[in-house]
């Protein structure tokens, strides 16, 4: 609001007069106190720790120093941050202290400031014209220096913000890939780098996006999932690493071993059937960290190479594919060599290879039946004709067949005859 002409003098002159008064007298450090108590008890965060109340103490001193040397000037709002307010911004910054902190804070800075612009006016003397005036002089200067203050602050602490959130990924990437490639690293140390505990029991994953699927919020979908995965085990916390713009990688502790068929059944699993993860073993301390990563990444291998690929694949369920996939053409010549006629690539071998390999999965068991949902009857009728094919009884060379029928299931029949 523009105060009126005739006032302009007389309103200036008594804000020069008041604010020089202030400034030469023990009513500054008063008014600075008075500020920093106020802020101190409605803005815990910052009231209770000493190192950031002797910073508010030098930066309020200054921001009321800017402004009452300012306050006369004929266009307010010119006056920014003091690097004393901006060392404030980055100190709150620095300990994690959330944005909406430093807004409060300036916003219990300028309650204060104008309620005792208020009673000094009041206790004047001036007449009613004249204290409206001053008071609308007041409120405009002090709203628009706060204004242009509050967006430098704002900056500097966004920017230090940043600046440590980039700096933390890169050390907990850096530690991650210390820890994985078997670097001497002490545990503790690990833990207090990555905010993570890994002397407990620890769980690898790799969650993917293929990419025949649209990744708009690839990240953030990917790590919904992987949050949902590990309350799905009851882990403690979830460790996560980018790995690309499709590919996360994650960790998950728990106190005891957990139980990993839980996490195929995760409902973050099951409302995003396009994400595929491949899941490691079980194992304790940065050795398990590293390991059970390994093994994650040897499952998501054979996942992407699959030719009906499931959305979650354990290495428990593919170690022995995962080990002798190491070279294609050995493992066609395997399959066609150990698998002879029930290697042809038509339906009535295919369900005698899904056959035999259930019942040696069940332990050479009639039980497969139940995996199958068919009759026992039908099981062994099939075995027998799995033999004929083999040319040998089933018992012969059972480790052999087993290797060979677990890579056909895996890479199926076409990647692998030639």
């Amino acid at each position: 609001m523009t105060v009126p002409r005739d006032l302009h003098a007389e309103v200036l002159a008594w804000v020069e007069r008041r604010s020089t008064e202030i400034l030469t007298s023990d009513g500054f450090g008063d008014l600075v106190r008075l500020v920093d108590d106020e802020i101190s008890a409605c803005v815990p965060e910052v009231g209770t720790v000493p190192a950031l109340r002797e910073i508010l103490d030098v930066s309020t001193s200054a921001a009321l120093l800017l402004y009452l040397e300012a306050i006369t000037r004929e266009l307010p709002g010119t006056i920014g941050a003091s690097t004393e307010m901006r060392e404030l911004a980055r100190g709150l910054a620095a300990r994690g202290v959330d944005l909406a902190v430093l807004l409060r804070l300036y916003r219990v800075g300028q309650r204060v400031i104008w309620q005792e612009f208020m009673r000094q006016v009041h206790h004047s003397g001036l007449d009613e014209q004249l204290q409206v005036a001053v008071l609308e002089f007041l409120w405009d200067s002090l709203s628009r220096n706060l204004e242009r203050i509050v967006d430098d602050v704002v900056a500097a602490h966004t920017a230090e913000s940043e600046q440590r959130l980039r700096g933390s990924f890169a050390r907990r990437a850096e530690t991650v890939e210390a820890i994985l490639a078997g670097d001497a690293i002490d545990p503790s140390t690990a833990e207090t780098l990555l905010g993570y505990p890994v002397q407990r029991h620890q769980v690898a994953a790799i969650l993917w996006l293929p990419a025949e699927v649209e990744h708009a919020d690839a990240t953030g979908r990917l790590e919904r999932l992987a949050r949902s995965v590990g309350e799905s085990v009851e882990a403690d916390q979830v460790l996560t690493i980018q790995s690309g713009a499709r590919t996360l990688w994650a960790w998950l502790t728990t106190g005891r071993r957990p139980d990993l068929d839980s996490a195929a059944h995760a409902s973050g699993v099951l409302t995003s059937p396009d994400i595929r993860i491949a899941l490691g073993e079980p194992a304790p301390g940065l050795v398990g960290f590293r390991s059970s990563h390994r093994q994650a990444v040897r499952a998501q291998q054979v996942a992407a190479s699959a030719a009906h690929p499931t959305q979650v694949t354990r290495y428990a369920d593919v170690e022995l594919v995962s080990l002798l996939a190491e070279d294609q053409e050995a493992m066609a010549s395997l399959v066609a060599r150990t698998l002879g006629r029930l290697a042809e690539d038509d339906a009535t071998c295919a369900r005698l290879r899904e056959t035999l390999l259930a019942y040696l999965h069940e332990g050479s068991s009639a039980k497969a039946a139940g995996a199958l949902t068919v009759h026992k009857n039908t099981v062994l009728y099939r075995l027998q004709q799995a033999e004929q094919l083999l040319g040998h009884p089933i018992d012969e060379r059972q480790f052999e067949v087993e290797a060979a029928l677990r890579l056909v299931a895996a890479y199926g029949i076409s990647l692998l005859v030639r």
